[in-house]
């Protein structure tokens, strides 16, 4: 018995298989594959479900990202003192605040 996309193909029609994969990728925005057996099986004149297997058989196997690493900034390693009461003066550089007691 038959199941979907177990068909035969001649070597004709798997040579312009080969050949739509190989001129879509080069494509700067190539079909999904999906779209390309579509059109694929009207130029055959196959089932488009037939074709669609074929082709995912065929096409390179993608792959997905995991997830990237997290991306840290660098601590700045400054001088912690702890002091009680009203600062007098507060200054601001690059390297931190400063309070002056």
């Amino acid at each position: 018995m038959k199941t979907k996309g177990s068909v035969n193909y001649t070597r004709r029609e798997l040579k312009t298989i080969k050949t739509m994969l190989a001129e879509n990728a080069k494509r700067e925005k190539p079909f999904s594959i999906q779209r390309l057996s579509i059109l694929t099986s009207k130029l055959l004149n196959r089932p488009q479900v037939g074709v669609y297997y074929k082709m995912l058989g065929m096409s390179p196997k993608r792959t997905r990202r995991t997830m990237r690493t997290p991306v840290t900034t660098p601590k700045l390693s400054v001088t912690k003192s702890v002091s009680f009461g009203k600062p007098s003066k507060i200054e601001i550089s690059e390297t931190g605040m400063t309070f002056y007691f």
